[in-house]
């Protein structure tokens, strides 16, 4: 007799060289250690209905899943073989948020510290004589 269906939770590493326009591929491999191919069966169908069902994200965007079934034989016992289903989830990251609240902000910035250079450079020797006398009454 068939179990309901479960909620399944994984983590998998992520590469973040190119964040936030980066793309990720989580691999989730299914089988069993206990029964072989004759005793489970695990087999794949198209699974379009399946996908539709997922939970959409605001930050990850779906860009394919790939499942492959391969069969492990037993080096032991030639005769029994254990089936194995890896799915490769292919996301990603959907970078409009990122881009208005991380990226334009951090430029905005970075590009008034540039202007305001020539501004500082003149006070400096004002700036400095300030720290000198600063620091003298704080150590004396």
């Amino acid at each position: 007799m068939a179990q309901p269906m479960k909620l399944l939770s994984s983590t998998c590493e992520i590469d973040v060289t190119w964040f936030p326009f980066d793309e990720q591929k989580c691999s989730l491999v299914f089988g069993s250690w206990i029964y072989d191919s004759k005793d489970l069966y695990m087999g794949l169908n198209d699974g379009v209905g399946y996908w539709n069902e997922l939970t959409k994200s605001d930050q990850w965007k779906l860009l394919g899943i790939v499942a492959e079934k391969t069969l492990l034989i037993d080096i032991y016992i030639p005769e029994d073989s254990y089936s194995r289903i890896k799915y490769t989830i292919h996301i990603k990251r959907r970078s409009f948020y990122y881009f208005f609240n991380l990226i334009i902000p951090c430029g905005l910035i970075g590009f008034l510290a540039v202007l305001d250079l020539p501004y500082r450079q003149n006070r400096m020797k004002n700036c400095h004589s300030a720290l000198q006398f600063y620091s003298h009454l704080l150590y004396s």
